[in-house]
């Protein structure tokens, strides 16, 4: 098994023990990061590691409840950076996922779409490749 599926596997385990926590006071992020984790490890099937293709639809899958559940709780206690986040990171798990009205159903409306997919392109969750795939270009 690869050194970076084990790392990525031990930071989720730590990220949703976190989750789990009585006083965690920023929940909505943590549950994004738990997003871009399991998209990083979706990630590594794009480029051929075996364990993480054949586990694709369960880590994109595991994403979007990720996104949405970080999301939800960014809109009940008033985050609206950690909404917008979960919002459209949500939206392009959708996307690559084959759910394209869905994708831009949670995209319209949302500021600052370009900031939050080029800081995924440069931390790794999605390609700049992916992303031209779902139509998602000069935002």
């Amino acid at each position: 098994m690869p050194l970076s599926w084990s790392s990525l596997s031990t930071a989720l385990s730590n990220l949703t023990l976190a989750s789990q926590l009585p006083d965690v006071s920023n929940l909505a992020a943590v549950h994004v990061l738990r997003g871009d984790v399991e998209m990083l490890r979706y990630q590594m099937g794009v480029q051929g590691w075996d364990i993480s293709q054949k586990s694709a639809d369960v880590l994109l899958k595991n994403a979007e409840v990720f996104y949405r559940g970080g999301k939800n709780v960014a809109i009940a206690a008033g985050e609206e950076v950690v909404e917008r986040e979960g919002r459209v990171k949500e939206a392009v798990v959708k996307g690559v996922r084959g759910d394209g009205v869905g994708m831009w159903g949670l995209l319209g409306g949302v500021e600052g779409v370009e900031r939050i997919v080029g800081e995924a392109v440069e931390d790794g969750v999605v390609t700049a490749g992916q992303l031209q795939g779902l139509g998602i270009t000069g935002l």
